[in-house]
């Protein structure tokens, strides 16, 4: 299985980190940014960064209200 590297992973933090004023709720914003910030610090440190990502996602999916 193929696995998101970490290049892949900047871009795709980028991504949600450019798009979130256009996804999220404005009261979302501020705890996708902690997310973002978080779980791309932890993509360097993970042993499967495709389970991270999935993380992230899931989390935001929990905490943040999109539009």
């Amino acid at each position: 299985a193929e696995t998101v590297n970490t290049s892949d992973a900047a871009d795709i933090f980028r991504k949600v980190y450019d798009t979130m004023t256009e996804t999220l709720q404005p009261q979302s914003v501020p705890a996708c940014v902690l997310k973002i910030a978080d779980y791309q610090y932890k993509h360097v440190h993970v042993a499967d960064p495709e389970v991270n990502m999935v993380a992230f996602f899931t989390e935001v999916m929990v905490d943040c209200e999109f539009k």
